[in-house]
């Protein structure tokens, strides 16, 4: 981070740090954590893609503007 804002600072208090360690070593949570990170590889994939065709689709209004020029 090249510099720290006031609202970073205030959300810092917001919630106390606690260690993660404890919710790896649950075996309740094994499965939801585990579930967890596969959902979000699949929601980051799924992003990428969302964002590769929109790109595409300004790259050929892009292309058209440049025709009608």
């Amino acid at each position: 981070m090249l510099f720290k804002s006031r609202q970073d600072e205030l959300r810092e208090d917001l919630f106390e740090v606690t260690n993660p360690i404890n919710l790896i070593n649950n075996p309740d949570m094994t499965d939801y954590l585990a579930l967890m990170m596969a959902n979000t590889n699949y929601t980051n994939a799924q992003s990428l893609g969302v964002k590769n065709e929109i790109e595409k689709i300004i790259s050929l209004i892009n292309e058209e503007l440049r025709k009608k020029k």
